[in-house]
């Protein structure tokens, strides 16, 4: 969106988000080609991944981890099977580590660097009790019930300040019907918003992509380099994508 230009509901409806063309700065992104070579990369990952990139090169030229080249390998092998899920794998990266997460989309493997600041231990005691929180979710009787639980549990093991379930109606219109919240926060429980504050083209993308994590709202948004008058990268399922 040029700069000046002024913000509606009508320019918020018309928004590519799909193609923002950065993404948050919690983490990094490579993109390749079918044929393993790379297409594009985001303003940090030299910094950040100890890499060297230049478009065209192959992967098997840029020193990652072995967990992060299986990945990236396994992914370009199956790019164009629709039931092939994306790939997960923890690794290092000097003193850093991350979550890599690899998916193909659109004759193109993305691979996502996620900075992880807990554990791995931690992590595991995450596992756990999720797995304790989905046992109360299936204990529930009503959707009522199911969604208070889900919105307190979701809370209680990720931290969030505020987690709320949100009903759409026929319209598209949609109301605020649970909600888990630091006492301090204006409540928006029982509100009821237009079908504008979530426009189609967000929420057909949620459908696609069912998480939505925002690490830090007043973050800088880190900018993606690709080949000149190249398609810009469809960020549908990536799990960096700016906002």
């Amino acid at each position: 969106m040029e700069h000046g230009q002024q913000v509606d509901l009508s320019s918020c409806a018309d928004e590519p988000i799909h193609i923002p063309g950065s993404i948050q700065p919690h983490g990094a992104l490579l993109f390749f080609t079918a044929d393993a070579r790379l297409a594009g990369w985001s303003e940090n990952a030299p910094a950040m991944l100890g890499v060297s990139p230049q478009l065209g090169l192959g992967l098997d030229a840029l020193a990652l981890p072995v967990a992060a080249f299986d990945a990236i390998s396994d992914s370009i092998d199956t790019l164009h099977d629709d039931d092939a899920g994306p790939i997960v794998a923890g690794l290092s990266i000097g003193d850093a580590e991350y979550d890599c997460v690899v998916h193909a989309a659109n004759g193109r493997v993305t691979a996502e660097f996620e900075l992880r600041e807990s554990s791995s231990e931690e992590v595991s005691q995450f596992a756990v009790k999720a797995h304790g929180s989905i046992d109360r979710l299936r204990r529930q009787k009503t959707i009522e019930g199911l969604l208070n639980a889900a919105v307190t549990q979701v809370r209680e093991f990720t931290g969030f300040d505020r987690v709320m379930a949100y009903r759409f109606r026929a319209d598209d219109s949609g109301d605020v019907v649970a909600e888990s919240r630091r006492d301090d926060l204006v409540p928006y429980l029982g509100q009821r918003y237009p079908a504008g504050d979530i426009p189609a083209q967000a929420r057909r993308l949620y459908t696609l992509n069912t998480l939505r994590m925002i690490g830090d709202m007043d973050y800088t948004a880190v900018p993606m380099y690709g080949a000149p008058g190249a398609a810009p990268l469809d960020m549908s399922f990536a799990v960096l994508r700016s906002v």
